[in-house]
């Protein structure tokens, strides 16, 4: 390898050294140092801490080279990096070696390290896409084999000749170019291609053009794509919407992108995930709804924000916080909450414990216009005001698993959430839980009394019974209840009755007149209340 050549090319020298580096150390920053890279060519955050990488086109070191060397580790020792390497296309000599470990290293508080000619003729036999694109043209390469692969179609004669020469073009350029994995789609009938990890990211620019109409349709995606671009997330724009595409590195081989859909996707960011966070909705003049644990699993980063993505226990609600950093401005937060009914099979409801399920739905239930909503963060807390009106539907549900969760403590019973609550659930487990909580509670079903009198406490009655009905105060034994299939029994139970009529109470009196026993049925009138109680009434 004529490492000389370089030597009037510092800019050709430095893109190659930098992709092989990356190529090794694929999450390594290149620097643009049009604008003086303050002695950083490269840098890459290793496990251990930053390491900075120079880029030196010398062939041979004098006195002016080492003057050279020596100010551009002073400048990168301001970034307080653990290693500081050193590239060029020449193996130190002994006096090299003295000079460079022992009198430039004692200036620093890092250790030095010398990646020479050696290295780079070892990266260069490794990498032959690298060696090619850079130095043997690989356009012209390309060109070659596509020749090479037309002129043998002459004597193709079944598909899986074609299948295999296609195969040996796809290879033929994924050796060639050092940026683009590059694979023929034998379904589609096209070309694809993918960014090498560790590419350099001048060679896998993408310009791009959107024309979106002022339909409906074609406004949303373009909401939806400033919202990607701005926090990011992924998104795949309809051809229609797509003007034109133009992909560095690619067209370098003399392969063009074609018509079709554009996918956008952000780099995801998992550092410091999973991180708990807890909601609460507050102020309003009602009281505070207790926090709502969720754990926060995915960080997305766009170019004016972060996207926070999570779920709360019970796998239910699933959270999107949207993180816009203005500088001298406070954070500004946006949080969809997207709350599932539990009818799909990924979160079977009789699996949900009732307690954090109850806490769910008591945050939804506080959603209101007026009223804040709360995010703590283990390091910061920030509040979001809230515009949108309640939902009933949340209050109801937060009071019905409320109502479970004191039968089952209470009882000790096992009372699985089920997908769709009956009117009979509903009926039967708020008439329990307002028994347990020491409450009077309606009877679940209209009563109907039915007994025998003797004659003459038959007559005693009727004198007493008023045209507006009668009221009384029975004791009863347990009550049993069923809740989703679930069978429980409560009590022994004390119930007032108020307004009851006599069915056919002339019969009745002419009965007992005629000195026999009389079968009393008493129904509910239309104003008639059945209240039920653990506890005796008062008189």
């Amino acid at each position: 390898m004529r490492w000389e050549n370089f030597e009037d090319r510092p800019a050709d020298f430095e893109k190659l050294a930098k992709m092989l580096i990356i190529r090794e150390h694929p999450d390594a920053i290149p620097i643009d140092g049009r604008g003086g890279d303050g002695g950083v060519d490269l840098r890459w955050e290793s496990p251990d801490g930053l390491v900075v990488f120079e880029c030196k086109k010398f062939t041979r070191i004098t006195s002016t080279q080492k003057r050279n060397i020596k100010r551009s580790l002073s400048n990168a020792a301001r970034h307080d990096p653990i290693r500081w390497v050193l590239v060029a296309p020449v193996d130190p000599t002994p006096a090299l070696c003295d000079w460079f470990s022992n009198q430039l290293a004692a200036e620093v508080p890092f250790p030095l390290q010398w990646l020479g000619r050696t290295w780079l003729d070892q990266r260069i036999a490794a990498n032959p896409d690298i060696r090619r694109a850079t130095l043997d043209g690989a356009q012209v390469e390309v060109f070659r084999a596509v020749a090479e692969a037309r002129a043998e179609t002459d004597y193709m004669l079944t598909a899986s000749d074609f299948v295999s020469r296609a195969m040996t073009l796809q290879n033929r350029a994924n050796e060639l170019s050092p940026s683009w994995n590059i694979r023929w789609d034998t379904e589609t009938q096209q070309l694809i291609a993918a960014p090498k990890t560790g590419a350099a990211p001048d060679e896998v620019h993408i310009d791009y053009e959107l024309d979106f109409p002022v339909d409906e349709d074609a406004q949303a995606t373009r909401r939806k794509y400033e919202e990607v671009v701005a926090f990011g997330g992924t998104i795949t724009i309809p051809p229609r919407y797509v003007t034109s595409i133009s992909i560095a590195g690619l067209e370098a081989l003399g392969l063009e992108p074609g018509p079709g859909s554009l996918t956008i996707s952000s780099d995801g960011d998992d550092a410091g995930l999973p991180m708990p966070a807890t909601l609460r909705i507050t102020g309003g003049g009602q009281p505070s709804t207790r926090p709502l644990q969720i754990s926060l699993t995915h960080r997305e980063k766009g170019t004016e924000g972060i996207t926070l993505r999570g779920m709360d226990s019970t796998g239910l609600l699933t959270t999107r916080i949207l993180l816009r950093r203005r500088r001298g401005q406070q954070a500004e937060f946006s949080v969809h909450l997207n709350i599932d009914d539990g009818s799909g099979s990924k979160v079977p409801l009789s699996t949900i414990d009732p307690s954090g399920l109850h806490r769910l739905y008591e945050l939804a239930a506080g959603i209101d216009a007026d009223r804040t909503m709360e995010i703590c963060f283990p390091t910061d807390r920030l509040s979001i005001p809230i515009t949108m009106p309640a939902e009933p539907e949340f209050v109801n549900l937060r009071n019905l698993v409320g109502d479970l969760l004191a039968v089952r403590d209470a009882l000790g019973l096992v009372l699985p959430v089920p997908h769709r609550w009956t009117r009979s659930d509903e009926r039967n487990i708020r008439f329990a839980a307002q028994l347990l909580r020491d409450e009077p509670a309606p009877l679940p079903f209209p009563p109907q009394l039915r007994f025998t009198q003797n004659p003459s406490d038959h007559l005693e009655l009727s004198d007493k019974l008023k045209t507006d009905g009668v009221s009384m105060q029975i004791s009863d034994e347990s009550l049993p209840l069923t809740f989703n299939g679930v069978s429980f029994e409560i009590g022994p139970l004390w119930i007032r009755l108020t307004k009851l009529h006599l069915e056919g109470p002339e019969a009745c009196r002419e009965t007992a007149l005629a000195g026999r026993e009389v079968e009393c049925v008493f129904t509910p009138g239309p104003d008639s209340a059945a209240v039920a109680s653990l506890s005796p009434f008062s008189p």
